[in-house]
């Protein structure tokens, strides 16, 4: 029993001494500088990934913006000059044909109101079935 108390204040006074160097070293163990390399080294990667990444942001917008200005000026010439894009002359059939397709009309949308009226007048007509027909010759 005489062993067992005696290990029992061993252990109890190495807790202590062991919390009394922890209170004291306190502020370099959770200080900024009681980091390893690794995790400083890491912070630096990180910071450096960063800066890359808006750096390469900002290269492929300003990319992105003169690629956009080259096809609105490509745009704008090509409709300015209304350039053809074939090596060979237009024939005068091509000619016609659009032409003929740029004045070609469009048809107008039927309305609700067309429909009725034209429901009413084949309601007005004659029914011109096959009956109607034989009855009208033999009579």
């Amino acid at each position: 029993m005489a062993w067992f108390v005696f290990f029992q204040m061993l252990f109890n006074l190495g807790l202590i001494a062991t919390g009394y160097w922890f209170y004291t070293k306190k502020k370099f163990i959770f200080s900024q500088q009681s980091q390893s390399p690794t995790q400083t080294l890491v912070e630096e990667w990180k910071k450096n990934w960063e800066a890359e990444r808006q750096n390469s942001e900002q290269q492929l917008a300003i990319q992105l913006r003169s690629m956009r200005n080259l096809y609105d000026q490509t745009k704008r010439l090509l409709e300015e000059k209304q350039a053809l894009l074939s090596p060979f002359p237009v024939s005068q059939e091509e000619r016609e044909i659009k032409s003929f397709v740029q004045e070609k009309a469009v048809p107008e949308i039927p309305t609700l109101a067309d429909f009725e009226l034209e429901k009413e007048r084949l309601k007005q007509e004659s029914p011109l079935d096959l009956r109607t027909i034989l009855k009208e010759q033999l009579c």
